[in-house]
């Protein structure tokens, strides 16, 4: 309460010594008629204490947001100069603002050397200058709001790039004004244009692959009846000439030997082995064929095993070699080197095809010849292109190499200059299995037998070929036109059959199918697949060890050789 008081006493103090306390005073004494006015004051005091808060708040209010304002600007000013897309404005015809990207892409120092000397038309080569011209009068005068277009961009030095451009109307200093970006999408183009060419390669196979079965099913036919007629003719004339129509079967079987290589549907049988082995057990074939103008040299620094089918590598090494020699008429340098290789995280993010586990051995073969043009290199791998004259190739070497490649889950890269030389990188991913010797065993001697055979083929000729040929070595041989056939006889003589020899496709049921149901039955005989080619549904199960497979066409005695050889071992094992 004291305090109170206290508080009171020096507010009336105040309200004393105030100028409006003397002024009242003097009011009562000599001017008793306006003090209308003088009551007011307090007022007008209060309002313009009042003003001059708002006018302050204000202040700061407005000095706020010009900060802001100024941050914003910062902003956006540094997220403009440090883009990576090159930003631009035009007004007149020519430009007022680039960034440094813009300079960067163009080759320019500086955007002084730009900003109100050059225009758009200045930085495009010529064909593209109606679109140029086009496109930004369209935006500045309001008749599209944005556009979007490539074309062909010139550099300070001359040199041609693609650019994709994006621009917008604008304002600037209050008159209509056109802003954009533009990219440099010569990186994107390499990748459309890989993808083009890998989707190419895959619709050429598919269709390689398709015409390669059925005409090795036409193949396998002649070349059935011809074997057959030249086992029973006894006249030299006559087998001579039979001779000649094997030798022509065996051409053609050759090429679409190439095309199943190059759609990958060959039947492939694995083994792990070293890349460098290989190569030293082909060295002699290869010395054959590789002239003495040419330098040879074998350069072998691989360790760890790749799983492949080796005589599939040694067509890729043989073609491979055989191209860089035809490259080299004048002598030259063919190197042939392996090495290991693991690629950085860069490389496998630009490649995500690239298989990222493990490493690779990387098998090079390089030539110091003609070299290729960059419009060659792009259609090397397409089945039947070639640069030799006619009859010096077929156009399917390396086609079938890139086929082979694809198939070992692999890949190729070609590097290759006009006058300078060409080198071929194959690489393949290396595996944690055991390394085996493969080696090259003799032909299994031709001789007959008394076994029962059950033989699934749907092809009526090729069918007919290999029963006759069976049963002239002395085989009893049940035929089925298809897999439901082939179960129904299965069913009935199961325990009789000593031998199956199975079509991979066939209507109703393939010979993967009966072959398990063919187990479950209690067959425990052994099995020959036979193929135009396989697909990948069964691709894995063909590739199982012990597995026999024939890949069409073929000659019967070859048929009768792989039964023989196959019966014979199964009577070891047990």
């Amino acid at each position: 309460m004291a305090e109170d008081l206290v508080a009171i006493s020096g507010l009336s103090l105040t309200l004393r010594m105030w100028p409006t306390a003397r002024l009242l005073k003097l009011y009562r004494v000599t001017h008793r008629w306006q003090w209308p006015i003088l009551i007011g004051l307090p007022f007008m005091a209060l309002a313009l204490s009042y003003a001059v808060y708002i006018l302050q708040r204000h202040y700061v209010e407005l000095k706020t947001k010009d900060r802001a304002l100024q941050e914003s600007e910062i902003k956006f000013r540094s997220l403009v100069e440090h883009s990576l897309a090159g930003v631009y404005l035009i007004q007149d015809g020519l430009f007022r603002y680039v960034n440094p990207r813009f300079c960067e892409f163009f080759g320019y120092n500086s955007p002084e050397e730009i900003i109100d000397r050059k225009g758009p038309l200045d930085l495009t080569r010529s064909s593209d200058w109606p679109v140029v011209e086009e496109n930004p009068g369209r935006r500045q005068e309001g008749e599209v709001e944005s556009v979007n277009y490539v074309l062909k961009a010139v550099k300070a030095n001359g040199e041609v790039f693609d650019i994709e451009v994006y621009g917008a109307k604008t304002l600037f200093k209050g008159r209509p004004a056109v802003i954009g970006m533009l990219l440099d999408i010569a990186e994107k183009k390499r990748l459309e244009e890989q993808l083009r060419q890998s989707q190419k390669l895959e619709s050429i196979g598919l269709l390689a692959g398709g015409i390669a079965h059925d005409f090795n099913n036409i193949l396998m036919a002649i070349t059935g009846y011809a074997s057959l007629l030249n086992m029973k003719l006894k006249d030299g004339a006559l087998r001579n000439h039979v001779d000649q129509i094997l030798k022509a079967s065996d051409r053609a079987a050759n090429l679409t030997h190439g095309l199943l290589a190059f759609s990958r549907r060959q039947l492939l049988q694995p083994q792990p082995v070293y890349f460098g082995k290989i190569i030293r057990d082909f060295e002699k074939i290869l010395r054959r064929v590789i002239p003495e103008n040419i330098e040879f040299v074998i350069d072998l620094k691989d360790k760890r095993a790749v799983m492949v089918d080796q005589g599939q590598i040694e067509q890729v090494i043989i073609n491979l070699a055989t191209n860089a020699r035809d490259a080299m008429s004048e002598g030259g340098k063919l190197i042939i080197e392996t090495f290991e290789v693991a690629f950085d995280d860069a490389y496998l993010e630009r490649h995500s095809w690239v298989n990222k586990g493990g490493g690779f051995v990387c098998l090079s073969i390089s030539d110091t010849g003609d070299g290729m043009a960059p419009d060659v290199k792009e259609h090397i791998f397409e089945p039947f292109f070639t640069t030799k004259g006619v009859g010096k190739g077929t156009g399917l070497g390396l086609s079938t190499v890139y086929g082979i490649i694809k198939q070992h889950n692999g890949f190729i890269h070609v590097y290759s200059e006009k006058g300078k030389g060409t080198a071929f990188k194959v690489y393949l991913p290396v595996t944690g299995s055991k390394p085996v010797d493969i080696s090259h065993v003799s032909e299994f001697p031709i001789s007959g037998g008394t076994e029962t055979i059950l033989l699934a083929e749907d092809e009526d000729n090729v069918r007919e070929t290999i029963k006759e040929a069976l049963e002239e070595y002395g085989y009893t041989v049940f035929v089925a036109r298809d897999g439901e056939e082939a179960m129904t006889l299965l069913d009935e003589k199961s325990c009789e059959f000593d031998l199956m020899i199975l079509d991979v496709v066939m209507p109703k049921e393939g010979g993967k199918e009966v072959y398990e149901k063919a187990r479950g039955l209690g067959f425990r005989g052994e099995v020959i697949f036979i193929s135009g080619y396989t697909i990948n549904t069964i691709q894995n199960f063909i590739l199982e060890e012990g597995i026999n497979v024939l890949t069409k066409p073929f000659r019967p005695v070859t048929l009768v050789r792989k039964v023989r050889e196959v019966l014979d071992s199964s009577e070891k094992e047990r």
